[in-house]
């Protein structure tokens, strides 16, 4: 419930500077303010058998009269005609009857003056009374606007929106005064009109209002009620993990996203109160802002509304109308001028602002009392608190929204007392609040709302694209995004790292070993991640190990020629592995061996002791002349001659000798050859070419075409079947040392 301070109260006698009450019977009468009363003035009812002209003009300089019926309670066969100007000859306005006036402003548009004439039959009594007033009658802005969108409106996180409210309605010759947009997320634009943007950094759901006033002072009173529903971020749990995989594994990846729901439990925002003056000229109002509501909810039976309440106290209840109006202006007279003296509540009657006791009042559909009028007793002091009915029906309300200004307005219609409202409010049905509001974007299963992308590397999505199944031809890091797009048109992301291995086993090779001996495998494993995963090592057979799951175990007391197996993978990826074999080869005595090569004039040549890890010393020893040359392992020499090697190892002394030859390392190029496959100069053989390393060779056709390339030619090359036609065919030989040789070669078959 809201509170509210409402002062009614009624200044002066009959007549004042603030306002007067003027009878029908009056009849001719300038002026700009106070109320038009049935002859009963507001103390009763009016008589049968009258009929009555009134002429009512604007006072100068005003030229616009025009007459609020906050009553208007006839008799059956009673009417109202009235004329839009200074008598009977102007043009009729209409004929009124019953409650056909209630709640509404009839507007002078000739010359400022309405023409009036009442008539009462001989049956049945009621009352009537309206305000008057100078200048055109308030008449609420209808608020619209225009959107790029239906309702809800769906659109992401920071997404700025455009709303124009061109579309509202202002009665004829009033225009815009002020304005508000409110985007329900506590931040309002009093500035931009008829566009305005606004984007909102948090997910969730918002409702935009447009509340306007126009130069008239008159405020809208219906809502726009745009709903905005602003994306949430999806959960991507159950997509993959970041994966190590192996080169040439085939790897899937698994896009998993479910959407995120937004919920609130919805209120009811009642608005502030409004503070009534102590001014008799006028009817007075207050309005509550509904917006807890579905947008386009109306009421649809009169049980919707559960009741209206008011807290009150009035020195005098028979000259007061209250009337409750929905924010499309359709209204319900709650109590018109009946009760005679009876006061409501405990009015404090010393002066005119101090405040009395205020007693509960209710007005139901369902209510057990009568109207006001009907309950007051004659002789009571006061009408007790209580819930009464209305005058007019409830169903007066059916088709109203829900949403949007609703008011009481309340008319004093006699000077002499005064009052005050403390609190009041309306209650709807509980069952018409909507529930928790909430709302989950969706996300299609088609490849526009799901997909995979990679920065660089294979790709291959299934049918649904959530999905994907790849081979690895190349080691490295790759970075796989998944993709996800909602109906709000917002895309989210997630981020895959696949890490793609080569893991590659090695050791020294095949060696000796002295019995008694250990000897280091000297094996080990190559990975080229940046994290070193756990790694499986096995030896196959285990026999004469320290250890058979160890990357490089020590080998002794060998009994005879073993050949191990070497094989690594990552722990739980035994596809990935990687495998070597060493044969170690025990023996009595080692073996003084020397690997050397023919060398040419001018270049180096490399002797090397084999079975090092056997020998404990070696001694190098040049004949002819004698010269020693040192006990490193490998000797490097620039010419020729007789090489010893001595060596020492498992307590035997061995010796061996190699003689180094110079050899001519000229090269020699045919310039011709048969390719024919009779077993006879079927290559491109260049004699000296084994005696050089890197030796480049291009051959090319005769429009420049390269036939045949290899930057370590071996003399090897052999064009089989339609390869290379026959023909004459240019090549060009580069030596490591730079040397070159161009010219022809011809193939004949």
């Amino acid at each position: 419930m809201n509170k509210l301070l409402l002062l009614i109260s009624l200044l002066c006698a009959s007549f004042c500077s603030l306002g007067q009450e003027i009878a029908i019977a009056n009849g001719s009468v300038q002026g700009c303010g106070g109320f038009l009363l049935d002859t009963g003035i507001a103390l009763n009812d009016y008589q049968n058998n009258e009929n009555f002209t009134m002429t009512l003009c604007a006072e100068d300089p005003e030229t616009i009269i025009n007459l609020y019926w906050n009553s208007f309670i006839l008799g059956a066969g009673d009417s109202m005609t009235i004329y839009d100007g200074a008598d009977t000859s102007a043009p009729e306005i209409g004929v009124f009857m019953g409650n056909d006036l209630q709640t509404t402003d009839i507007t002078s548009s000739i010359d400022g003056c309405i023409t009036l004439v009442w008539s009462s039959d001989a049956e049945g009594t009621g009352n009537f009374s309206a305000e008057i007033s100078c200048g055109p009658p308030c008449v609420r802005p209808i608020v619209d606007v225009n959107i790029n969108s239906t309702l809800p409106w769906r659109i992401c996180v920071d997404e700025e929106i455009t709303l124009d409210g061109s579309p509202t309605v202002f009665a004829a010759g009033a225009s815009l005064g002020s304005h508000t947009w409110d985007f329900g997320d506590n931040i309002t634009d009093e500035i931009s009109w008829p566009l305005v943007s606004h984007s909102y950094p948090v997910a969730g759901a918002y409702n935009i209002q447009l509340f306007v006033v126009d130069d008239n002072d008159c405020n809208s009173g219906n809502t726009i009620d745009v709903l905005v529903e602003v994306s949430t971020t999806p959960s991507f749990e159950g997509t993959s993990p970041a994966i190590l995989a192996c080169l040439g594994s085939e790897v899937m990846l698994e896009g998993a996203v479910s959407p995120t729901q937004w919920s609130t439990v919805p209120s009811s925002n009642f608005g502030g109160a409004l503070f009534i003056p102590d001014d008799q000229s006028q009817c007075f109002d207050s309005e509550i802002l509904v917006t807890g509501f579905l947008a386009d909810q109306e009421i649809t039976e009169v049980s919707d509304l559960i009741n209206f309440f008011i807290n009150f106290e009035h020195s005098y209840m028979g000259d007061l109308t209250i009337t409750f109006i929905c924010p499309n202006g359709q209204s319900m007279l709650a109590h018109a001028n009946q009760g005679g003296g009876n006061d409501l509540g405990e009015p404090f009657l010393g002066d005119e602002v101090s405040q009395g006791v205020g007693y509960d009042y209710y007005w139901a559909v369902d209510a057990t009392l009568g109207t006001w009028g009907e309950e007051a007793g004659i002789g009571e002091d006061f009408l007790p608190s209580g819930t009464y009915s209305s005058e007019s029906p409830w169903s007066n309300f059916i088709g109203c929204p829900l949403n949007g200004v609703w008011s009481i307005e309340i008319c004093d219609n006699l000077a002499n007392d005064n009052g005050f409202i403390f609190d009041w409010s309306l209650a709807f049905d509980p069952s018409l609040y909507p529930e928790n509001l909430s709302f989950t974007p969706s996300i299609g299963a088609d490849c526009d709302s799901t997909f995979w992308t990679v920065n660089d590397g294979p790709i291959a999505t299934l049918e649904d694209c959530n999905d994907m199944v790849t081979e690895f031809t190349e080691a490295g890091e790759y970075l796989y995004t998944f993709h996800a797009m909602d109906n709000h048109g917002c895309e989210y992301t997630t981020d895959v790292n696949v890490e793609v291995s080569e893991l590659a086993v090695s050791a020294d090779g095949d060696f000796t070993i002295c019995p008694g001996q250990s000897v280091s495998m000297n094996s080990s494993v190559g990975f080229n991640n940046s994290v070193l995963p756990n790694i499986v090592y096995e030896w196959t057979p285990g026999v004469f190990l320290t250890a058979d799951d160890n990357v490089n175990p020590d080998v002794s007391d060998v009994t005879g020629v073993t050949t191990y197996t070497f094989m690594a993978y990552p722990a739980g990826f035994p596809e990935c592995a990687s495998s070597t074999e060493i044969t170690v080869i025990p023996i009595d005595s080692p073996v003084a061996d020397i690997a050397a090569t023919e060398w040419c004039p001018g270049d180096q040549s490399i002797l090397s002791a084999v079975n090092t890890n056997l020998l404990d010393s070696v001694n190098w020893t040049l004949l002819d002349p004698l010269e020693g040359l040192g006990n490193e392992p490998s000797l490097i020499t620039t010419e020729g001659g007789t090489f010893v090697l001595t060596a020492f190892g498992c307590g035997i002394q061995v010796t061996d000798t190699l003689v180094v030859q110079e050899v001519p390392c000229d090269v020699f190029i045919p310039n011709i050859f048969t390719p024919n496959g009779d077993e006879f100069n079927n290559t491109f053989q260049i004699e000296g070419i084994e005696f050089q390393n890197n030796a480049h060779l291009v051959v090319y056709n005769r429009w420049g075409g390269i036939v045949f390339e290899d930057t370590k030619y071996d003399g090897l090359w052999d064009p089989k079947g339609g390869e290379v036609s026959d023909g004459t065919y240019f090549y060009v030989l580069t030596l490591e040392s730079g040397e070159a040789f161009d010219g022809t070669i011809t193939i004949l078959r």
